[in-house]
Order: structure tokens, then sequence, then C-alpha cells
């Protein structure tokens, strides 16, 4: 049996009614006539609003006396958790902190608890992947316009290019929104750590105390919602954004050219075999770098590079107005998103 003394004379009631009204280890009710019941009983309560209730059950939960498994759709409180725990496992999913089985069964069991709130799964595809696809789909219609052939041939598979590029949008649109959230709720915690650090950061100039201890955690905290929100944009904006990557990139190219350079100089004066097994390999690493730099180079201004595209169909009017539309909202969302996650 617990030790139920630090517990509140609401818990201990809340839990004493539960006890009443429980069939074996489970206890079914409205929260409205609950919280009405145990106001009734509570010494100098008038009344006990179910949001208060809410709170209490979610306290006694995270004390371990009880599990919440169910949520009715009036629950104000509770949800409102629960979405915010979709926030925090999506965010983990994003930095890596936990797989995607584990995902899948975490978001599964919350929402279990309150099906009317339909969480939708973060897609294991980044976000920065759909914007690569969106892109490959308006060169092809760029490309279909240029192409030989049969008028009704090249109409059929525009339209198929079209339908494609209207479900990824779409997709897309969803996707961002959940990574929106996601943002919000790590920039919030950045505000709210950073603000906490500046209050002990003056209170030890005014009391003269040393609270480095409780700064140096706060501080690794601090660094904890930093990375996870760089790998929120890394999935939604791509990896190459941070221009001292493509400058690492392009310096080791530098590197390989000049190495490939002495070895074919070694290698018309020595004419030895290691020496034009080592230039084929050097040449080879060249070849894939050359392509990571493209791809990279294509990341970091991907955004740019859609919206050129789609202005450019726009003009030669080969995007539907309605989808062209759709694209430049989409455009909009994502420079917002770019400048609410830029942090200097």
């Amino acid at each position: 049996m617990r030790e139920m003394s630090y517990l509140s004379e609401l818990e201990v009631e809340v839990l004493s009614t539960l006890r009443s009204i429980a069939r074996g280890s489970r206890a079914e009710f409205y929260l409205e006539d609950l919280a009405a019941r145990i106001g009734e009983k509570i010494s100098g309560t008038v009344g006990l609003s179910p949001e208060v209730l809410e709170n209490t059950l979610l306290e006694l939960e995270q004390k371990g006396y009880l599990r919440i498994v169910r949520v009715p759709s009036t629950s104000k409180v509770i949800k409102e958790k629960l979405r915010e725990k979709v926030k925090e496992l999506n965010a983990k999913l994003i930095s890596g902190k936990v797989d995607p089985t584990s995902y899948a069964a975490q978001l599964n069991e919350i929402s279990s608890k309150c099906p009317s709130l339909k969480f939708r799964p973060l897609s294991l595809t980044s976000f920065s992947d759909a914007l690569k696809s969106i892109l490959a789909l308006l060169k092809s219609l760029e490309e279909v316009e240029k192409a030989t052939g049969d008028v009704e041939v090249k109409e059929e598979l525009r339209k198929e290019y079209v339908a494609n590029l209207e479900e990824l949008i779409v997709e897309a649109m969803d996707m961002l929104e959940e990574a929106k959230n996601v943002a919000e709720s790590l920039l919030s915690s950045y505000r709210e750590l950073q603000r906490k650090i500046e209050v002990i950061k003056l209170d030890e100039k005014v009391r003269k105390l040393d609270r480095s201890v409780e700064l140096v955690a706060l501080q690794e905290k601090l660094q904890e919602v930093l990375k996870d929100l760089e790998a929120l944009r890394t999935w939604v904006l791509g990896g190459s954004r941070d221009a001292g990557r493509l400058e690492q990139l392009r310096g080791r190219l530098d590197r390989l050219i000049a190495e490939r350079e002495l070895l074919e100089a070694r290698l018309l004066i020595e004419k030895r075999e290691e020496i034009r097994v080592e230039l084929e390999k050097i040449i080879n690493e060249i070849i894939q770098l050359e392509k990571e730099i493209k791809q990279a180079e294509i990341e970091a201004k991907i955004i740019d590079i859609i919206t050129e595209q789609v202005k450019l169909l726009h003009v030669q009017t080969l995007l539907p107005e309605l989808l062209y539309n759709k694209l430049v909202s989409l455009i909009k969302e994502l420079r917002g998103f770019d400048q609410l996650t830029s942090i200097t």
C-alpha cells in the first residue's frame, strides 16, 4: 500500500471516489458527474470544475496512482496534454531518439486514449525528400512539353504528373503542419530555458550566490533543445543549408583534384601499376563527390529552385491555376518555417 501522506485532500478524495465506483481495477465515469460528486465532499470547495479534476488525474497518473486509458471528447486539459505528448514524440522521431517501431507503438498508445483526436503519424520520409520529389515532377512537366510525340499522349502524361503533384503537395502541407507544431513546442521550451538562465544569472549578481550547478543543468537542456531544432530543420529543409558543410565538400574536392593531377604526372613518369590503381580510385572518389556537391547545392537552395521552376511553368501556362496557388502557398509556408526556426 502506498503512503498517501503527501497527497492533497483533493487527490485523496479523487482516489477514494474512484475506488468506490470501480469495477475491478477499472473505473469509468463522466468528468462532469465525478467533478460534481467530489466537489460536494471537499470542505471549503464551492464546486469542482472538470478542468481541475483533469489536472488532478494527471498529477495522480504522474505519481503512479492510476493510469488514464480513455479520455472523453469533452476533455480539455488531458486532450491538450496528449497533443503535447505527440509533439514530443514527433520531435524524438525526427531527432533519432526513438526508432520507427517504438514511435508507432507509443503513438498508438496515445491515440487509443482519445480516438476523437485522430493523430496523424509523422511520415518516415523526410519533408526534404518530399520537396525533391516535387521538384523532380515540376521538371518533368517542363520536359514533357519539350518532348516530341503524340499530343494526346503528352497531355495524358501531363495530367498524370499534375495528379501526382497534387497528392505530394497535400502530403507535404500535412507534414509541414506537424513540423510547425514540433517547432513551436521546441521554441517554447527554448524561450523558457533562456528565461530561467537569465533569472539565475541575475540572482547570482544580486545576492552574490554561486548557482553554477543549476546553470550547467539548464544549459545542457538548452543545447538538447537546439540539437532537436536543428534536426527538425534538417528534416524539413534538407541537410545542406549550412554553408560550412558545402565549403567542406568543395575543399575536399579541391584536395582530391590536386592529388589526381599529381598521380597523373607520376604515372606518366613512373608507369607503375599501383599508381594507376590509386589514380582510378581517386577519379571515382571525385565523380562521387561531385554528385554529392551537386545534390548539396540543390538542397541548400531548394526553396529558391522550386520557386523559379513554378514561375517558369506558370508563365508557360503548364500549371493549372489551382495547383499553382497551392505551390505558392507551400513556398510561403516553407519560407515562414525557415524564418521561424532560425535562431541566431
